[in-house]
C-alpha cells in the first residue's frame, strides 16, 4: 500500500459532504478501511464511526495548520462541516485570510501528504509491548506530592478507546535515566478507581509496566475515566525534574507539584515539548516559575506531542 493510494482516496472522500456523506458506507475506500479498521461486515454506522474516530485521532497530531486543512477537508471540523467542499474551503480559506482558493487547496494537499504516511505508518500496528494501541489519553491530571518520602504520584486519567471490545490498557512509568534502584525502591501502583491492575512488570533498566483491567469493555469512541496512586523510590533518588514523555496520543496534560517545606527549589522551569536528551543538561529556561504560598507549581499543556517530554525541572541550592 503506497501513500498515493492513501491521498487519492482521501481526495475522493473529501468530495461533497465528506465523512458526513450518506454513502460513506458505499464509497471505494479499500487503503482507508483497512488502516481504519473498517471490516467487511460493519454496519453503515460502524464504518462511519470507525473512519471519523481513526482520522480525528491522526489529525491531532498534525501541526495547527494542516490539522486545520484536513479536518475543514473532511468535514470533521465542527466548523467546516457544510454540504460541499467549496464551501468548505471558502471557510477554510478565510481563517488563513487569502482571497484566492489556491492557499486552501495547498494547505489540503500538505495536509494529505502528512496523514497519508501517518495512515500508512500506524496501519495494521498493534503498537509495541509498552504501548499498545486501541486507546489514547484526551486528558491527564497528575499530583506530585514531595513531602512525602517516598514520594507519591496521583494520575487521574480520561481516555478514549479507538477499538471495539477495549478491556484491558497498559500503564506506564520510569525512573530517569541512570537511577539505580534496590528491589524493594520500584514503583509500585495501586488503582483508585475505574479499573484493577493484573499485571506487573519491573525491568532492570528502571521501567514499570501495569496492565489494568477496565471494568467494563469499552466501544469505539468510549470514554473512560480512571485514577492510579504510584509509590515512587526514595526522594533522594529522584532527579530535579518531573516529566511526561508520551508514548501514545496525549490531548491535555494537566500537572500540580508539591515541595517539601524546608527544601523548595531556587529555581524551576517549564519543559515544553523538549527533547529527552536535555532533561539533565540543568540548564533554566528564560521564564522561571514561582512558587505559591503553599510551595506548589501548577502547569497545563495541550496537544502534545509523542516522545517529547512535557513537565517542570528544578534546582536545588
Amino acid at each position: 500500500m503506497a501513500s498515493a493510494d492513501l491521498i487519492g482516496e482521501l481526495n475522493e472522500l473529501r468530495r461533497g459532504r465528506g465523512v458526513q456523506a450518506d454513502n460513506l458506507h458505499l464509497l471505494p475506500l479499500p487503503n482507508l478501511r483497512r488502516v481504519c479498521g473498517v471490516g467487511t461486515t460493519d454496519a453503515p454506522a460502524a464504518v462511519r464511526d470507525k473512519l471519523v474516530l481513526r482520522l480525528t485521532e491522526l489529525c491531532g497530531r498534525l501541526p495547527a495548520d494542516l490539522r486545520m486543512a484536513a479536518l475543514a477537508a473532511l468535514a470533521l471540523h465542527e466548523e467546516a462541516n457544510h454540504r460541499f467542499l467549496h464551501e468548505r474551503m471558502a471557510w477554510l480559506n478565510g481563517q488563513i485570510n487569502r482571497d484566492s482558493l489556491r492557499t486552501a487547496r495547498r494547505w489540503i494537499n500538505a495536509a494529505f501528504k502528512r496523514l497519508a504516511h501517518d495512515l500508512e505508518s500506524a496501519g495494521g500496528d498493534n503498537g509495541s509491548h509498552h504501548a499498545p494501541c486501541g486507546w489514547y489519553t484526551e486528558s491527564l491530571s497528575s499530583s506530585l506530592n514531595m513531602e512525602l518520602d517516598p514520594p507519591q504520584l496521583t494520575e487521574t486519567r480520561q481516555i478514549v478507546a479507538t477499538s471495539d471490545e477495549l478491556d484491558e490498557i497498559v500503564i506506564m512509568i520510569s525512573a530517569p535515566k541512570g537511577v539505580e534502584l534496590a528491589d524493594d525502591e520500584r514503583v509500585e501502583a495501586t488503582i483508585e478507581y475505574g479499573g484493577r491492575i493484573v499485571e506487573t512488570e519491573h525491568d532492570p533498566s528502571g521501567h514499570s509496566r501495569f496492565v489494568v483491567r477496565l471494568p467494563e469493555p469499552l466501544g469505539l469512541g468510549e470514554r473512560h475515566t480512571y485514577s492510579v496512586r504510584f509509590t515512587s523510590f526514595p526522594r533522594r533518588r529522584m532527579k530535579p525534574y518531573y516529566v511526561l514523555l508520551p508514548l501514545r496520543r496525549v490531548e491535555r496534560f494537566e500537572m500540580h507539584v508539591r515541595f517539601p517545606t524546608q527544601e523548595c527549589p531556587s529555581r524551576i522551569w517549564r519543559l515544553n515539548g523538549v527533547p529527552p536528551v536535555v532533561l539533565d543538561a540543568g540548564r533554566p529556561a528564560e521564564a522561571l516559575l514561582a512558587l505559591d504560598t503553599a510551595g506548589e507549581i501548577g502547569l497545563e499543556f495541550f496537544g502534545l506531542r509523542e516522545g517529547l517530554a512535557y513537565g517542570a525541572a528544578w534546582i536545588n541550592d
